[in-house]
């Protein structure tokens, strides 16, 4: 028969190893410990409970299951059970006076073996830890016995052995079950017991994946399935968008709401036995759209400019395009286009389907035509004149409208309109006119030039040619002007009249001087200049031969004279006689640039 006491909530107190109380049971206990074992082994366990509460420290204390046990170094375990509770100090102190009553009933009777500790156990040997073990995760298990004077542990599981007597183990695969072994053997006595305890092998979550479809649709649930590794079983969680359910099960049936673009799936996997568990998530695409269908690109064309549309929306998985616009189809979302004559207005059609659901949607876009700027040109009078105001009219085909600005000599001008009045400078010769036509609505824009002269001259009349003229030796004059459009010449000298610029003139005789004239009019404008020019006039030199003689032939007189200038310098003469007198002369002229002498040298 053995007393057991469980303490629960209690505070154990231990009295001073001084009073007087501890000092008599210090000296009684060793001396009828071992009688009242043997007598009466619950007064024997109650002594040894004073031992314990007197000398062994409060850490050295173990709990191991609804046991508290308290271990020295002179006892065993002693286990108590719920059968009495010392809760305050005044129940500890009745309890050691009742031990005190013990001790002096069984007076000073000593053990028959001289007063030496009994050997005992191991007794209750007891395997402390949990019930099952889980793949890759690290456990420990103790071993404990009632045993005097001291026991030693060995402990083994799954070919792995433990000297004393805690175990760390941890389960590298699973299987079915394990045995573990403790087995306790008394120091003094050699007597030995041994333990088994079956542990369950527990394994995972692990490889935890959600399956299912890979796309969803709005309002069409579909079914998605948890799957892990587990032993011996798992129970699942779901969340979906974050929010936690319950008792789904490894499958739940999911319906996305209408203009949910995704769902996200969350699985946990919790394991029956050990809690632990593991966690998957998943999100999965819903189809949608096509949403916003827009078409992207000018709100006008330009005809004969090219220009290119595109077509968008929000969609998934994917959208087919189709474009129209004028007869014209293309497959896609872009579109190039060229308008090739003008009209009011085009329509431009997109049409966008889901690849995956087959929902569509159409847009359609009405274009403006525009045509232009083309054909620009400037209009006015050919031939403007210094100070006079011309008007100059600039004309392109557009549409809708253009706007125009003009350039004079490369300055810009603006707000005039298609029309400008230009007014040339005095001394200009000439004006450069751009017009540039731009589309009120395109801004596309084209560009004429035109340089119109102006009328002005004769300036810088000048007479080219010779200072002088020699009698009968030809010589040609030139007369020139700056003159716009043109001019028309009349030249004179010695009476003789030429009509152009270009005069030729032989001098018939000798005379001091003569006049050269040029007149210039302007065609345009009647404008005219006169220039004159003074000619000295050179006779040259020369040889005159003469004969006189009678007609009857009996006299000849000879003679040979040179002049120069008109003037006679020397004359040679010689007569013949001859019946009648006849005078013969001969004249022989010269280039006057050339000596004299050396001239009649070369006759």
């Amino acid at each position: 028969m053995a007393l057991y006491l469980t303490f629960t909530n209690r505070f154990w107190y231990k009295p001073r190893p001084e009073t007087k109380f501890s000092t008599l049971l210090y000296s009684s206990y060793t001396h009828v410990l071992h009688i009242w074992s043997l007598i009466f082994p619950p007064i024997g366990c109650l002594l040894q409970i004073v031992n314990e509460l007197t000398s062994a420290p409060k850490d050295q204390g173990r709990r191991v299951g609804d046991h508290l046990f308290y271990k020295s170094s002179h006892i065993s375990w002693c286990p108590f059970h719920s059968l009495h509770r010392c809760e305050t100090m005044k129940d500890t102190h009745t309890l050691l006076n009742l031990l005190l009553l013990l001790v002096y009933l069984a007076g000073s009777a000593v053990t028959t073996d001289g007063g030496k500790d009994s050997t005992d156990g191991p007794l209750e040997l007891t395997i402390v830890g949990p019930d099952f073990v889980t793949v890759g995760v690290p456990c420990s298990f103790d071993c404990a016995a009632q045993c005097s004077p001291s026991c030693s542990y060995r402990m083994s599981i799954d070919g792995q052995i433990g000297q004393g007597n805690e175990l760390f183990f941890t389960a590298r695969q699973w299987e079915e079950s394990l045995n573990l072994t403790c087995t306790a053997r008394n120091d003094d006595s050699g007597r030995s017991s041994t333990v088994t305890k079956i542990l369950q092998v527990l394994a995972g979550p692990t490889n935890i994946s959600i399956t299912g479809p890979d796309l969803m649709t709005p309002g069409a649930p579909q079914s998605f399935q948890c799957y892990a590794d587990c032993h011996p079983s798992c129970n699942y969680t779901w969340g979906i968008n974050g929010r936690w359910l319950g008792g789904q099960g490894n499958e739940i049936t999911v319906t996305p709401e209408e203009l949910a673009t995704s769902v996200t799936l969350n699985c946990k996997a919790i394991n029956s036995v050990s809690g632990l568990y593991d966690m998957a998530t998943r999100a999965i695409p819903v189809t949608y759209g096509p949403l916003e269908l827009t078409i992207v690109g000018p709100d006008f064309v330009t005809v004969g400019v090219p220009c290119s549309f595109d077509c968008a929306a929000q969609c998934y998985p994917s959208c087919s395009y189709r474009m129209s616009i004028d007869g014209q189809i293309g497959q896609g979302n872009e579109l190039f286009f060229t308008a090739r004559q003008w009209e009011e207005s085009l329509n431009l059609t997109c049409t966008a389907r889901n690849d995956d659901s087959g929902r569509s949607s159409t847009v359609t876009k009405i274009l403006q035509v525009l045509a232009g700027p083309t054909n620009i040109s400037i209009t006015g009078p050919d031939l403007m004149t210094p100070g006079a105001p011309q008007s100059f009219q600039c004309y392109a085909d557009c549409r809708q409208s253009c706007n125009y600005t003009w350039g004079i000599n490369g300055r810009w001008l603006g707000g005039q309109g298609n029309e400008i009045i230009v007014s040339p400078e005095e001394l200009a010769t000439s004006v450069t006119l751009n017009c540039k036509a731009i589309n009120s609505v395109s801004g596309l824009y084209d560009m004429a030039t035109r340089t119109i002269p102006v009328t002005y001259g004769p300036l810088e009349l000048t007479i080219v040619g010779p200072d002088f003229v020699t009698v009968g030796v030809p010589c040609s004059f030139d007369c020139a002007a700056q003159c716009s459009p043109s001019c028309s010449y009349r030249m004179s000298i010695d009476g003789q009249i030429g009509q152009g610029n270009e005069l030729f003139f032989t001098a018939r005789q000798w005379e001091e001087s003569l006049n050269l004239t040029c007149t210039a009019r302007n065609d345009d404008s009647g404008r005219s200049s006169t220039v004159s020019k003074i000619l000295q006039v050179l006779g040259g030199w020369g040889v005159c031969w003469f004969v006189f003689m009678t007609l009857n032939l009996k006299l000849v007189v000879h003679g040979l004279c040179g002049f120069w200038n008109g003037v006679i310098i020397q004359c040679l003469l010689w007569t013949l006689c001859l019946d009648y007198w006849i005078s013969v002369t001969k004249c022989l002229y010269r280039n006057p640039t050339l000596n004299p002498k050396q001239q009649a040298m070369q006759m």
